[in-house]
């Protein structure tokens, strides 16, 4: 659940100095936003999108080491697709 944090900062944290302050303002959260919307619907493959989407957090200052995503499947067989990120490899699987 968002909290509330300092004006203008969204409650996207990272913990620096001993106490948490928001890793990521409101502009930068509303663009991050904007560039997911953009490469949804351009038919981006989910790998390029949480590849990008994971190494915007890191560069602004969020502390992600790993990221996963689930999605399910109407296929009759395969019940789902799991993408996979991690920092410091190449790209999601």
């Amino acid at each position: 659940m968002a909290t509330a944090g300092k004006a203008g900062h969204s409650s996207l944290c990272s913990k620096r100095r001993n106490h948490l302050e928001p890793a990521m303002n409101n502009e930068e959260a509303f663009e991050l936003t904007r560039w997911i919307i953009a490469q949804g619907l351009c038919a981006v493959p989910e790998t390029e999108i949480l590849t990008g989407f994971c190494e915007r957090l890191v560069a602004s200052g969020v502390p992600l080491l790993r990221a996963n995503i689930s999605q399910p499947t109407l296929h009759p067989v395969i019940g789902g697709h799991l993408f996979i990120w991690h920092r410091g490899e190449a790209g999601a699987k």
